[in-house]
C-alpha cells in the first residue's frame, strides 16, 4: 500500500495476553501490501543500546516509542504503510508530541476475556500473579480507551487476521470516520 502525508499511522495494541503476536504472525501470512511490525522486535537492539532492559526499565519505555515511530516515519517517506502492534495507548503517543508527518493515529484494540488472558498469561514462562494483575489491569483501561476491537479469545488466528486486514482498509482514524 502506497502511504501519503494524509494516510494515518494504524496501531494494533492489547494488553499482554491479548493475542498480538499470533494475529501479527497470521496477518504477515497474508503477505499483504502493509508494513506489518511488532513493537517487541528491536527490544535486544534497545536494551543494548540503553544498558537497561527496554521490557522492564520504565525510563527506557518513552525513548523506545519513539524510536519505534522514527521507524513508522522511515517506512512512510518510502510510500509504504505502516502498522505497528505495540501495547501502547493514546497517552503513549501523546507524550511523543506532535506527529505530523502522518493524518492522526488510527487505533483497534485485539482483546480477550479476562479468564482467556489469566490461563494464557499463566502458560508464560516468568509470569507472576502480580504481573498478571497488572496486564488484566492494562486490558481495563484499554478496553475504555480504545473502541474498535477484535476479540482474540472466540476467533482464530487466521479469522482475526481477517478482521485485522478489514479494518485496515476501513479504518477509523482518530475516533472518526475516514
Amino acid at each position: 500500500m502506497v502511504a501519503s502525508k494524509n494516510d494515518p499511522v494504524y496501531i494494533v495494541t492489547g494488553a499482554p495476553g491479548a493475542g498480538k503476536t499470533t494475529a501479527l504472525g497470521a496477518l504477515l501470512r497474508l503477505r499483504t501490501d502493509y508494513i506489518i511490525v511488532d513493537g517487541d522486535w528491536l527490544l535486544g537492539a534497545a536494551s543494548d543500546l540503553a544498558k537497561a532492559s527496554v521490557r522492564s526499565d520504565r525510563s527506557t519505555w518513552r525513548p523506545y516509542r519513539a524510536l519505534w515511530f522514527e521507524v513508522l516515519h522511515a517506512i512512510a517517506r518510502n510510500g509504504r504503510t505502516p502498522v505497528l502492534f505495540a501495547a501502547i495507548d493514546e497517552g503513549d503517543v501523546e507524550e511523543l508530541g506532535d506527529i505530523a508527518w502522518c493524518g492522526g493515529i488510527a487505533w483497534l484494540l485485539l482483546d480477550c476475556g479476562d479468564s482467556v488472558r489469566r490461563e494464557r498469561l499463566r502458560r508464560r514462562e516468568g509470569w507472576s500473579e502480580a504481573m498478571i494483575d497488572d496486564a488484566l489491569a492494562d486490558a481495563a483501561a484499554l478496553r475504555v480507551a480504545v473502541q474498535r476491537r477484535v476479540d482474540t479469545g472466540a476467533q482464530l488466528p487466521g479469522q482475526i487476521a481477517q478482521a485485522i486486514l478489514s479494518w485496515l482498509h476501513g479504518a477509523d482514524v482518530d475516533g472518526h470516520a475516514p
